[in-house]
């Protein structure tokens, strides 16, 4: 009976620490006000500007000012080959977007902010997540859930908090895109300092392998790291560390200064990008007037399958 009444208290202690960090979907505040990934883009630009010039490439129009579906169909005239595009989206994008028209306009894919820290859900990711998956066949394309890694929080917690909420507004599926963790620049404000700073890089690392392990065995699917190598060198983290997270996947944002496709964004070595953010000031020809990430999968429908484990729509 001791044994027993020991066991539960221990039972007990660590539910109520489990409360503590990873949040029901309930407990979690909207985000309101916190840092875009177009203002935190706007950074990434910075310092994109600030190195030497790329050597010149061929002219492969992928200009910041992406237009759908032109610059996505086409460059100087001729047909793109082995290009596909995606947006990704949060509270800051109007509920006035028409998905229905996005596959029409050479869209692929969606991402769409879920969570932040312990304590945040975007108050649109329900209600995004819905209706992308109310998309009739003919205007189908594959959707995906984000979080903001925060530098207040342990990546295991963090994790749940992510796939707790996702699991209660529809969780993961069969055919929609792999969860993503986003690493970069934790500010309260556009011009704010970097929360991770002062955070030993090992420290950094271990944060986000626990969020993507934790993510990766409750979900059964192999995440994606969202990041900017510009972050890495300005956090004075060796680029070498990546090592430690090459299995998973690399969605990189990266700025490219001569507009030219032809031209990698910067990465890190030995490691292969999956997804690219290029722009965070693209715009839709019908359906949605503001400005929207664009990011871009160069290469073909049976390498997007091998890598996502998924068709393109």
């Amino acid at each position: 009976m001791q044994r027993r009444q020991v066991l539960l208290g221990i039972a007990t202690t660590a539910a109520a620490g489990f409360s503590r960090t990873a949040k029901a979907s309930d407990q979690l505040e909207e985000l309101r006000n916190e840092v875009s990934r177009a203002q935190l883009f706007k950074r990434v630009i910075k310092a994109k500007k600030a190195e030497p010039p790329p050597a010149t490439g061929e002219p492969l129009a992928l200009p910041g000012h992406f237009q759908f579906p032109s610059n996505a169909a086409y460059d100087d005239g001729k047909p793109r080959q082995n290009s596909f595009f995606g947006i990704d989206i949060s509270h800051y994008t109007s509920s006035n977007i028409q998905f229905e028209r996005l596959k029409q306009q050479n869209v692929s894919f969606v991402y769409a902010k879920a969570t932040q820290g312990n304590h945040n859900k975007d108050g649109k990711f329900a209600e995004f997540y819905t209706r992308l998956k109310m998309l009739t066949p003919n205007q189908r394309v594959l959707k995906g859930a984000y979080h903001f890694l925060s530098s207040q929080g342990d990546g295991k917690s963090q994790a749940d908090t992510f796939c707790n909420f996702v699991k209660q507004n529809g969780g993961f599926n069969a055919g929609d895109l792999p969860p993503v963790m986003d690493l970069e620049w934790d500010v309260a404000t556009a011009d704010g300092p970097d929360r991770w700073e002062g955070h030993d890089p090992h420290e950094i690392i271990d944060t986000a392998q626990a969020f993507l392990s934790r993510v990766q065995e409750r979900t059964q699917t192999v995440p994606m790291i969202y990041t900017t190598v510009s972050w890495w060198n300005e956090r004075k983290i060796p680029l070498s560390m990546f090592e430690k997270l090459r299995t998973y996947r690399l969605w990189i944002a990266d700025y490219s200064k001569s507009s030219r496709a032809v031209e990698d964004p910067h990465g890190f070595p030995n490691s292969e990008f999956n997804l690219w953010q290029f722009s965070s000031s693209a715009r839709l020809s019908s359906g949605y007037s503001g400005g929207l990430d664009a990011n871009i999968f160069r290469g073909s429908r049976e390498k997007f399958k091998q890598w996502f484990g998924t068709d393109l729509p």
